[in-house]
Protein backbone atom coordinates (compact mmCIF):
# COMPACT_ATOMS: atom_id res chain seq x y z
CA UNK A 1 0.00 0.00 0.00
CA UNK A 2 0.68 3.58 -0.29
CA UNK A 3 2.37 5.38 2.78
CA UNK A 4 1.21 9.05 3.99
CA UNK A 5 4.48 11.01 4.75
CA UNK A 6 2.86 11.42 8.28
CA UNK A 7 2.43 7.48 9.22
CA UNK A 8 5.78 7.40 11.18
CA UNK A 9 4.64 9.64 13.35
CA UNK A 10 2.46 7.09 15.08
CA UNK A 11 3.23 5.23 17.65
CA UNK A 12 1.72 2.16 18.91
CA UNK A 13 -0.91 2.74 17.18
CA UNK A 14 -1.87 6.31 18.70
CA UNK A 15 -0.48 9.52 17.45
CA UNK A 16 1.40 11.54 19.81
CA UNK A 17 -1.22 13.76 20.41
CA UNK A 18 -3.40 10.63 22.48
CA UNK A 19 -0.49 9.50 23.91
CA UNK A 20 -0.20 12.70 25.42
CA UNK A 21 -3.61 12.57 26.28
CA UNK A 22 -3.63 9.16 27.68
CA UNK A 23 -0.11 9.37 29.75
CA UNK A 24 -1.76 12.81 31.30
CA UNK A 25 -5.08 11.33 32.04
CA UNK A 26 -3.00 7.62 34.02
CA UNK A 27 -2.14 10.83 36.43
CA UNK A 28 -5.06 11.60 37.15
CA UNK A 29 -6.29 8.36 37.49
CA UNK A 30 -3.44 7.58 39.65
CA UNK A 31 -2.83 10.41 42.36
CA UNK A 32 -1.60 8.24 44.70
CA UNK A 33 0.62 6.27 43.03
CA UNK A 34 4.13 7.27 43.19
CA UNK A 35 6.34 4.88 40.74
CA UNK A 36 3.26 5.01 37.93
CA UNK A 37 3.75 9.17 38.83
CA UNK A 38 7.13 9.11 37.84
CA UNK A 39 6.86 6.64 34.89
CA UNK A 40 4.41 9.29 33.74
CA UNK A 41 6.67 12.05 34.04
CA UNK A 42 9.26 10.36 32.60
CA UNK A 43 7.60 9.10 29.19
CA UNK A 44 6.35 12.77 29.28
CA UNK A 45 9.72 14.17 28.97
CA UNK A 46 10.77 11.97 26.32
CA UNK A 47 7.87 12.79 24.20
CA UNK A 48 8.36 16.89 24.86
CA UNK A 49 11.50 16.49 22.03
CA UNK A 50 8.59 17.14 19.75
CA UNK A 51 7.67 20.38 19.97
CA UNK A 52 4.18 19.09 18.95
CA UNK A 53 3.85 17.73 22.20
CA UNK A 54 5.36 20.40 24.33
CA UNK A 55 3.01 22.53 23.32
CA UNK A 56 0.39 19.83 23.86
CA UNK A 57 1.57 19.40 27.56
CA UNK A 58 2.11 22.87 28.08
CA UNK A 59 -1.81 23.53 27.69
CA UNK A 60 -2.98 20.11 29.32
CA UNK A 61 -0.60 19.28 31.55
CA UNK A 62 1.60 21.71 33.37
CA UNK A 63 -1.31 22.40 35.98
CA UNK A 64 -1.58 18.98 36.29
CA UNK A 65 1.96 18.33 36.82
CA UNK A 66 2.36 21.33 39.09
CA UNK A 67 -0.78 19.67 41.71
CA UNK A 68 1.18 16.44 41.26
CA UNK A 69 4.51 18.07 42.79
CA UNK A 70 2.55 19.90 45.45
CA UNK A 71 0.51 16.85 46.91
CA UNK A 72 3.58 14.72 46.83
CA UNK A 73 5.88 17.22 48.59
CA UNK A 74 7.19 14.63 50.62
CA UNK A 75 8.80 12.61 48.37
CA UNK A 76 12.24 14.03 46.32
CA UNK A 77 12.05 11.14 44.01
CA UNK A 78 8.85 12.27 42.36
CA UNK A 79 9.73 16.20 42.32
CA UNK A 80 13.04 14.98 41.16
CA UNK A 81 11.17 13.36 37.78
CA UNK A 82 8.71 16.10 38.17
CA UNK A 83 11.65 18.93 37.86
CA UNK A 84 13.40 16.75 35.15
CA UNK A 85 10.02 17.24 32.88
CA UNK A 86 9.48 20.59 33.58
CA UNK A 87 13.32 21.10 32.79
CA UNK A 88 12.84 19.55 29.21
CA UNK A 89 9.85 21.58 29.12
CA UNK A 90 10.89 24.90 29.06
CA UNK A 91 14.65 24.04 27.18
CA UNK A 92 14.69 26.17 24.21
CA UNK A 93 10.61 27.56 24.61
CA UNK A 94 10.28 30.98 25.94
CA UNK A 95 6.93 30.51 25.75
CA UNK A 96 6.88 27.22 28.21
CA UNK A 97 9.12 29.03 30.38
CA UNK A 98 6.14 31.91 30.95
CA UNK A 99 3.29 28.86 31.15
CA UNK A 100 5.20 27.19 33.80
CA UNK A 101 6.09 30.22 36.01
CA UNK A 102 1.86 31.17 36.06
CA UNK A 103 0.89 27.71 36.36
CA UNK A 104 2.71 28.07 40.25
CA UNK A 105 5.95 25.29 39.17
CA UNK A 106 8.39 28.11 40.81
CA UNK A 107 7.26 28.13 44.11
CA UNK A 108 6.64 24.41 44.30
CA UNK A 109 10.18 23.47 43.31
CA UNK A 110 11.46 26.05 46.00
CA UNK A 111 9.23 24.41 48.55
CA UNK A 112 10.59 20.83 47.63
CA UNK A 113 14.37 22.17 48.06
CA UNK A 114 13.72 23.75 51.39
CA UNK A 115 12.00 20.54 52.45
CA UNK A 116 14.26 18.20 50.78
CA UNK A 117 18.01 19.92 51.50
CA UNK A 118 19.91 16.77 51.60
CA UNK A 119 18.41 15.23 48.37
CA UNK A 120 21.30 15.62 45.81
CA UNK A 121 19.60 13.88 43.09
CA UNK A 122 16.39 16.13 43.37
CA UNK A 123 18.33 19.33 44.16
CA UNK A 124 19.94 18.99 40.60
CA UNK A 125 17.34 18.55 38.98
CA UNK A 126 15.49 21.12 40.83
CA UNK A 127 18.20 23.59 39.82
CA UNK A 128 18.33 22.81 35.89
CA UNK A 129 14.71 23.27 35.83
CA UNK A 130 15.28 26.82 38.08
CA UNK A 131 17.87 27.85 35.76
CA UNK A 132 16.08 26.94 32.55
CA UNK A 133 13.23 29.14 33.39
CA UNK A 134 15.43 32.08 34.55
CA UNK A 135 15.54 33.26 30.76
CA UNK A 136 12.16 35.06 31.71
CA UNK A 137 11.66 38.41 33.53
CA UNK A 138 8.79 37.15 35.93
CA UNK A 139 10.46 34.11 36.23
CA UNK A 140 13.53 35.79 37.76
CA UNK A 141 11.34 37.85 40.23
CA UNK A 142 8.85 34.67 41.12
CA UNK A 143 12.40 33.20 42.17
CA UNK A 144 13.69 35.91 43.86
CA UNK A 145 10.31 36.41 45.72
CA UNK A 146 9.65 32.70 47.00
CA UNK A 147 13.46 32.38 48.76
CA UNK A 148 15.18 30.62 45.47
CA UNK A 149 18.49 32.73 45.49
CA UNK A 150 18.37 31.83 49.63
CA UNK A 151 17.98 28.04 49.09
CA UNK A 152 20.26 28.12 46.12
CA UNK A 153 23.23 29.84 48.49
CA UNK A 154 21.94 26.47 51.36
CA UNK A 155 22.95 24.07 48.75
CA UNK A 156 25.77 25.60 48.05
CA UNK A 157 27.07 25.75 51.94
CA UNK A 158 25.72 22.00 51.91
CA UNK A 159 27.06 20.20 49.32
CA UNK A 160 30.37 22.35 48.45
CA UNK A 161 32.14 19.21 47.81
CA UNK A 162 29.40 17.99 45.99
CA UNK A 163 31.21 18.21 42.35
CA UNK A 164 28.30 16.32 40.24
CA UNK A 165 25.49 18.89 41.96
CA UNK A 166 27.62 22.14 42.37
CA UNK A 167 27.85 23.18 38.13
CA UNK A 168 24.26 22.92 38.42
CA UNK A 169 23.64 25.21 41.59
CA UNK A 170 26.55 27.48 39.71
CA UNK A 171 24.12 27.59 36.47
CA UNK A 172 20.78 28.61 38.45
CA UNK A 173 22.61 31.18 39.91
CA UNK A 174 24.24 32.57 37.50
CA UNK A 175 20.64 32.53 35.46
CA UNK A 176 18.84 34.67 37.80
CA UNK A 177 21.98 37.37 37.86
CA UNK A 178 22.12 37.60 34.02
CA UNK A 179 19.35 39.88 33.12
CA UNK A 180 17.52 39.15 30.19
CA UNK A 181 16.41 42.19 27.37
CA UNK A 182 13.55 42.81 29.32
CA UNK A 183 15.53 43.56 32.41
CA UNK A 184 17.45 45.78 30.58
Amino acid sequence: GVRMPGDQMIVGGLSPLNRVHEILQRMVDNPRHIESLKTCCGVLAILSRDEANKLLIARDGIRLICAVMDQHLERSDLLEAACDLLWSLAFNNPLLKEVIGQQGGIPIIIRGMKMHPGSTDFLKSACGALSNMCQNAQNQTLIATHGGIFCMVQVLENHCAHTLLLPFVFDAIASLIVGNQDNG
